[in-house]
């Protein structure tokens, strides 16, 4: 599924887990973005929320994603399109940043 560069690593999920590692750190040097598992940094609650669906395994499902690898190798311009349709959000980078935001709130 992975085409070209439009992968998820071109539109700064390493950033934003870059971000998360630094800002996590200040709050407990035990905890590091690579634990944050995608169900925990999109929990339930976020997405009934902020999108059409009830939690993020549903969300992948209905893209056919399985994994949190198969999400890391989904075209971009694919996830951009979900997000934006059937969400609080114009692009997957909004809603990562929000659902970042929230997550270090909450911790």
């Amino acid at each position: 599924m992975k085409k070209g560069s439009e992968d998820m690593s071109s539109n700064g999920l390493e950033d934003v887990e870059g971000i998360f590692n630094r800002e996590l750190h200040h709050v407990d040097t035990s905890i590091s973005a690579n634990e944050v598992e995608i169900t925990k940094l999109f929990p339930d609650a976020f997405m009934a929320a902020h999108t059409k669906s009830a939690s993020m395994d549903q969300f992948m499902a209905d893209l056919g994603i399985n994994s949190e690898e198969q999400l890391h190798e989904y075209p971009i311009d694919h996830l951009n399109a979900k997000v934006a349709a059937e969400s609080d959000f114009a692009s997957w980078d909004d809603m990562l940043k929000a659902a970042g935001k929230a997550y270090l709130e909450n911790k």
